[in-house]
């Protein structure tokens, strides 16, 4: 797509109403901007670049700490003791982590078999943020990926796709099989015979 429009930039991140529709917080707005961006096709760019800097990024941070670590580890070692004849024995450090290590390698092939086997037949088309992307799926549907989007289908089925963040679809409907096009995210699941939308 092209660069957004600078001028029309600064107007929507000005305009109260737009940072309403871009955070979902009141119907009518959501319902003003929806048709506005429907009307006017052309500015989609500007309309999603402009969103995206009115939400910014969110990052969630996920750490564990040293003493969580260590609790963590010493509930496994206490959990591998044996009771033999009123004696606890404790199985050494370097025993329990050599039974600790088997079992996440077997984990672990047992996923990458999983994982490897499930991805080898889907595709996945990610945006990063900032990032818009214009597709052409196999059955002749076009997509605008919004960014920090990303959506996913099987190489066999490509009227059924997993989408996380944002997209614009242009369904191409099929006449001779009256086929569905089936959009999936986290919260809904969206059947349509041939249309234009937005999620």
């Amino acid at each position: 797509m092209d660069n957004p429009d600078q001028s029309l930039l600064d107007s929507l991140l000005n305009d109260p109403s737009f940072a309403s529709w871009a955070k979902n917080t009141h119907k009518e707005d959501v319902a003003l901007w929806n048709q506005w961006i429907q009307d006017h096709p052309e500015h989609l760019n500007t309309v999603y670049t402009a969103k995206a800097i009115l939400l910014g990024i969110q990052f969630k941070e996920n750490t564990v700490g040293d003493d969580e670590l260590e609790h963590t580890f010493g509930h496994i070692l206490e959990s591998l003791q044996i009771e033999n004849g009123g004696e606890r024995l404790v199985k050494t450090r370097r025993h329990s982590l050599m039974l600790i290590g088997s079992l996440l390698i077997c984990v672990l092939l047992a996923s990458f078999y999983y994982f490897g086997k499930e991805k080898s037949s889907l595709i996945h088309h990610k945006t990063e943020y900032g990032m818009i992307m214009d597709l052409t799926l196999p059955d002749g549907t076009s997509v605008t990926l919004n960014g920090n989007s990303r959506i996913s289908y099987d190489k066999g089925n490509p009227r059924d796709i997993s989408l996380e963040g944002e997209a614009y679809f242009n369904v191409k409907k099929i006449p001779s099989t009256n086929a569905k096009f089936w959009v999936t995210t986290n919260d809904l699941r969206i059947a349509v015979y041939g249309t234009q939308f937005h999620v």
